[in-house]
């Protein structure tokens, strides 16, 4: 669609004379109002089946995480976490106690390194439950959170 209007807006703008020369009957005029006409339609028919400004669950989900988490608190989490906790304390100045890393930017290692560091010396918070590739970690639900322990019966391998 872009590459069209972009097409049509050079045309638009060619003398009328090498316009008519390649075929061009149709007035400009109609053109460009047909173009313009395009695009406020589809935002008039579109703007009311996208409109989330009435969605308060974002807001929700940032603040229930806030209020799950204990003083000093550490929060790894995804794209739909993360970043609404960071807004809280950035734009809010909300529970500047608590740190939070976005999980999408850590590598895997790195996550299992700081989370072998961190767990036990605070507390410390996922987004969703650790998984399989940290059998050393319990999870316990705190609100949407899950609250990260090391796991009482787990040994490690020998050697």
């Amino acid at each position: 669609v872009g590459v069209g209007y972009q097409w049509l807006l050079d045309w638009l703008r060619e003398p009328p004379v090498a316009s008519r020369q390649r075929g061009g009957a149709i007035p400009r005029q109609i053109v460009a109002a047909t173009a313009v006409g395009a695009v406020f339609f589809s935002m008039a028919w579109n703007g009311p089946r996208v409109d989330l400004s009435d969605d308060w669950s974002a807001r929700q989900r940032g603040e229930t995480a806030i209020a799950a988490m204990e003083s000093d608190g550490l929060l790894i989490g995804w794209w739909a976490t993360a970043p609404l906790v960071e807004y809280l304390q950035l734009v809010e100045g909300r529970r500047p106690d608590i740190s939070v890393i976005n999980r999408f930017l850590i590598s895997g290692e790195d996550l299992e390194q700081l989370l072998r560091r961190e767990v036990g010396r605070r507390p410390v918070y996922l987004d969703e439950p650790p998984g399989d590739g940290l059998p050393w970690l319990e999870g316990s639900a705190v609100g949407p959170l899950v609250r990260l322990r090391r796991a009482d019966r787990w040994q490690p391998p020998p050697g």
